[in-house]
């Protein structure tokens, strides 16, 4: 009867699997129980093909694919009773359940202990439906130590009870299972290892405790989170619900952060130990509660704290850490300096907080405070300092407003510091400063402000980073003061302000930086250089070696402290660009110009050209207090006074300079030396900043009445050389006038005790003055010694030991032409020129080689030797001296000369010093002296020197010469005197013989083959 219940074997076998096990299906039934009905079912060998059809389409398990192609066993049963007991279980090549318990009434459920669910192999297709991507299956295991379901679930969640372990890794041995995130290029890929969940509660609503351990990368993370008071699970409960949660993060490598984070690749190694734990803790509910995060690695510490409320968030955080050298390294990889040792470095940030807006929803903070401490650092090898530097004790506090316009404000103060090697620590100033940042907003554009301030500034400290010397301590003393403040105005502009008390440097600046301009106004600086170093500036400028190398004895001995007070008036400059403007090849065009020609010989390639930035104007006044100088040799001069006012409002407008100087010596009678100058400038330059030279109109003056040369010539490092070549005072009055663009004419008169200068039209055109008849420069001066040695022995070498025979009459010089470069360029200059000498007196001076040569100079007496000179007629093309038939008579003889030398010059001036390619004369044999001619050098060889000597006794000293020529520097080499290179060559000049030599011609002819060492030959003339 079915009222005794069914029982049901089923068999059957697949027809086109005709070797698969044959399916077996057992079931038994009856009536009755809570259910209606009880019983069990026993199903063996169940193909997964015969369920698929009854799964859901949308269903995201794939039975062949995710339990297997058949299903070995699945037995179920279900008891008789009040509370029948249950028992689930299946197996299938890829999962495996075990379930046990009892089922009550009204739907509760209660598993018992030792349930088990395993699934071998849970393939990524399938996760990938739950939005979890990875490269490998995962296998899974869920045991069930309890688990009690209330039988009205939706309305009962509360008293779920449960104790359920779950652990999940990789499905395969040896095959590793990664976690991919993200598409495209920003697609990462972590390594999981195996994950382990334990959750547990007597009662959902009550309490629930849920821990999670999973490898990640390697590195163990550690979840433990709990909840009590969720009752009802209402979303007034689930907000007010008591939550604890504790994460933590071990072993994370600097290694794995680059990978996600290459720009900090570098630097995080050098923080810490390089491998970082992190631990975060909450305690509270989803409305109100209390959290921290805490970073540690070695000395580096973050602890950051979060207070939720249920109208805003706050944090609160810390941060710590030595800061090591290889840190420095790393983030300012291209500093030339290094931290001498680990500093530690405190940041903390305050009072960050957000405005709620929704349970889960913030406003931006509306500001922020930062804090910034660092007890030392001191930073070693920084380019241009002589020590190590230190900052100590300082804060920096920033306070950050971020609504909407963003701004920042905050202070800070310090203390600098410098130190030699091996030595402690000195302070240099103390620093305070406070600053402000507007972000752009609208129509207002972003702005700042600075205000800084060094006060206390130690001499002795400072000269620990810079080379001081012990005056330049003293003068800086320990009060100095800089103060600086900076606002910016605009997009791009600045306006600033500078004050310093330094006793160097006292300066009052104020100005503006208007975009690439820097404009300066209304501003004062007064400029100090110590004597020291105005000495060794000055010796270094007019420093020469001597001919072993070594320098020379210093010009100056002492100079006082040098002082230059600026006025500035207003100064405008553009900043940035090159000053100097590359000339281009020789021979190439400039832009845009045609194909040049060849340059025409002795040309020479135009020089860089000064260029000043575009938009360039000055209104400025330079004053110098009075200095003292004192020379190694010769007097001390006083600078009274130098005062230079330039007015150049902009480059294409008139500029004037004018400038006006008093100095003074200490000797005897109070020389000074005066000057003025005052100048007009039209046309000098183009609004690119190029000075237009060859454009330029000058129109100005230049005087000096009376001027001391002894003053001049102290600072001019010339000791009494000047004073003893012009006289004691020189008087110059020029007057420039511009007649063209680029051209001018000066008119200049020079007067002192022994020159007299008329120069009534010197000609400027393009950068080349030119001098031309019939307005030639003439010069009347006495010749003294430094003049003869300066500048006439560059003539000729017997001008050196010239006196003249009467003072009255002044040796003319004569500058009929010239063209020369004020480019210093001596091979394009070109002359022609006239000395009138006359009558004079010659020095002995063993070291004249041209008159020492002669037989009245060998004389021991002593006495001067008269003598004449004729006109000098002198050329000059393209920096080439050259002259000749240069009549020079010596030793008055009635009314004629005993000996009388006729010249002729090559030299070459383009070489400094001159150089004489070859100074020539015929000396008459019977002049010569025979002891000094002898040991000169032959160009003919043999001993035609000597044979020639001999033949003075036969009358013929006239008729046979010597022509001796000259080579060599005309000046001094290295600070000394050179001898030139003398050669001798023998010449027969039959123009000289007299009628009454007594001899025939024959026999004279034969006396000269002997001189030239040879025979007359038969029929031939002498």
């Amino acid at each position: 009867p079915i009222a005794d219940g069914i029982a049901l074997d089923v068999s059957a076998v697949s027809a086109s699997a005709a070797k698969a096990a044959p399916m077996h299906v057992v079931a038994a039934a009856r009536l009755g129980g809570v259910f209606g009905a009880y019983g069990s079912l026993r199903v063996e060998a169940l193909p997964t093909a015969l369920v698929r059809p009854f799964m859901p389409r949308d269903m995201a398990i794939d039975v062949a694919r995710d339990v297997g192609s058949s299903i070995a066993l699945i037995d179920a049963s279900l008891g008789n009773g009040s509370t029948p007991a249950f028992a689930v279980r299946m197996e299938s090549p890829l999962v495996q359940a075990e379930l046990r318990g009892t089922l009550a009434a009204d739907g509760a459920v209660r598993v018992e202990g030792g349930s088990t669910l395993t699934a071998k192999a849970i393939e990524p297709a399938l996760l990938a439906h739950f939005g979890v991507d990875v490269d490998a299956p995962l296998a899974a295991s869920v045991q069930l130590k309890k688990l009690e379901l209330p039988g009205s679930l939706g309305t009962q969640l509360g008293k779920i009870a449960g104790d359920v372990a779950v652990v999940i890794g990789p499905a395969r041995r040896q095959a590793p299972v990664h976690l991919l995130v993200g598409k495209g290029a920003d697609r990462r890929s972590f390594e999981l290892g195996e994950i382990r969940l334990e959750a547990v509660t007597a009662a959902l609503g009550e309490d629930a405790r849920v821990k999670a351990q999973v490898s990640f990368d390697g590195m163990p993370v550690k979840v433990s989170v709990g909840a009590a008071n969720l009752k009802d699970f209402s979303q007034q409960s689930i907000d007010t619900a008591a939550l604890l949660a504790d994460v933590s993060v071990a072993g994370i490598s600097a290694a794995r952060v680059a990978r996600e984070v290459p720009a900090v690749a570098d630097i995080l190694p050098q923080m810490g130990t390089g491998v970082f734990d992190v631990g975060v803790h909450y305690q509270g509910s989803l409305t109100d509660g209390r959290g921290t995060v805490a970073l540690t690695s070695g000395s580096t510490k973050l602890d950051a704290n979060v207070t939720l409320t249920r109208e805003a968030l706050a944090v609160n955080a810390e941060f710590a850490t030595n800061v090591e050298p290889g840190l420095v390294r790393a983030a300012a990889p291209g500093f030339a300096g290094a931290l001498a040792a680990p500093a530690k470095l405190g940041l903390r940030v305050e009072s960050v907080s957000m405005k709620r807006t929704m349970p889960w929803g913030f406003e931006a903070p509306a500001s922020a405070k930062a804090n910034i401490r660092l007890a030392s650092a001191t930073m070693t090898g920084i380019p241009g300092l002589s020590g190590d530097a230190a900052v100590t004790d300082l804060a920096l506090d920033v306070t950050v407003g971020l609504g909407d316009r963003m701004t920042a404000n905050g202070t800070l103060a310090a203390k600098l510091s410098g130190r030699r090697a091996g030595a402690a620590l000195q302070q240099i100033a103390p620093i305070d400063a406070r600053f402000g940042w507007r972000a752009a907003s609208g129509t207002q554009p972003a702005g700042w402000d600075v205000d800084a301030k060094l006060d206390g500034i130690s001499g002795d400290g400072l000269a620990t980073i810079i080379d001081l010397d012990e005056s330049m301590r003293k003068e800086i003393g320990k009060d100095a003061r800089i103060t600086a403040k900076a606002t910016s105005a605009g997009d791009r502009d600045i306006a600033f302000e500078v004050q310093s008390t330094l006793e160097r440097l006292k300066a009052d600046l104020r100005g503006q930086l208007a975009g690439d301009e820097l404009i300066i106004a209304n501003s004062s600086a007064d400029i100090t250089i110590p004597g020291a170093q105005a000495t060794e500036l000055l010796n270094a400028i007019s420093a020469k070696n001597d001919e072993g190398g070594k320098k020379k004895e210093p010009a100056w001995k002492q100079v006082g402290a040098v002082g230059v007070k600026a006025t500035l008036t207003s100064v405008r400059v553009k900043i940035g660009g090159s000053a100097v403007d590359a000339a281009p090849a020789p021979g190439a065009p400039a832009a845009g110009a045609p194909p040049a020609t060849a340059p025409a010989p002795g040309a020479v390639a135009a020089k860089p050209g000064i260029k000043l930035p575009p938009g360039t104007s000055a209104v400025v006044r330079l004053d110098l207090r009075p200095v003292t100088l004192v020379p190694t040799s010769g007097e001390t001069v006083v600078v009274e006074t130098v005062s230079v006012a330039i007015d150049a409002p902009g480059l294409t407008k008139p500029a004037t300079v004018k400038a006006n100087a008093s100095i003074s010596g200490t000797g005897t009678g109070a020389a000074k030396f005066p000057l003025a100058l005052d100048a007009t400038l039209v046309d000098w330059g183009s609004a690119d900043g190029s000075i237009l030279g060859d454009r330029m109109r000058v129109d100005g003056t230049l005087k000096a009445e009376h001027a001391s040369t002894r003053v001049l010539g102290a600072l001019l490092g010339m000791g009494t050389e000047l004073e003893e070549a012009i006289g004691p005072d020189i008087t110059v009055d020029a007057v420039v006038a511009s007649t063209a663009p680029g051209s001018a004419v000066a008119n200049a008169t020079v007067a002192s005790k022994y020159l007299q200068m008329q120069a009534p039209a010197i000609r400027l055109d393009a950068g080349v003055i030119t001098v031309a008849a019939p307005k030639p420069v003439v010069i009347d001066f006495i010749p003294s010694e430094p003049l003869r040695r300066r500048y006439l022995a560059a003539i000729n070498p017997i001008f050196r030991d010239v006196r003249l025979a009467d003072e009255k009459k002044p040796i003319r010089f004569t500058v009929e032409a010239v063209k020369y470069s004020l480019d210093g360029n001596r091979a394009a200059m070109d002359g022609d020129m006239k000395l009138v000498v006359g009558d004079v007196l010659l020095e002995r001076n063993p070291n004249n080689a041209v008159l020492n040569t002669l037989k009245i100079f060998q004389a021991k007496d002593g006495k001067l030797v008269e003598g004449v000179i004729d006109p000098l007629v002198v050329t000059i093309r393209q920096g080439q001296l050259k002259y000749k038939d240069f009549s020079v008579g010596i030793e008055r003889q009635g009314k004629g000369w005993v000996t009388r030398l006729i010249f002729d010059g090559d030299i070459d001036l383009t070489q400094e010093p001159p150089y004489a390619r070859a100074i020539a004369a015929n000396y008459p044999l019977a002049s010569v002296a025979r002891e000094v001619v002898n040991v000169l050098p032959s160009e003919d060889g043999g001993g035609s020197i000597a044979n020639a000597l001999n033949t003075v006794s036969l009358g013929m000293a006239d008729a046979v010469q010597l022509r001796i020529r000259l080579r060599g520097p005309l000046g001094e080499v290295n600070g000394q005197p050179v001898k030139l290179e003398q050669k001798v060559r023998v010449i027969f000049n039959t123009k000289d013989l007299g009628k009454d030599v007594g001899q025939t011609v024959e026999s004279i002819g034969e006396k000269i083959g002997d001189i030239f060492g040879k025979k007359k030959k038969k029929g031939s003339n002498p």
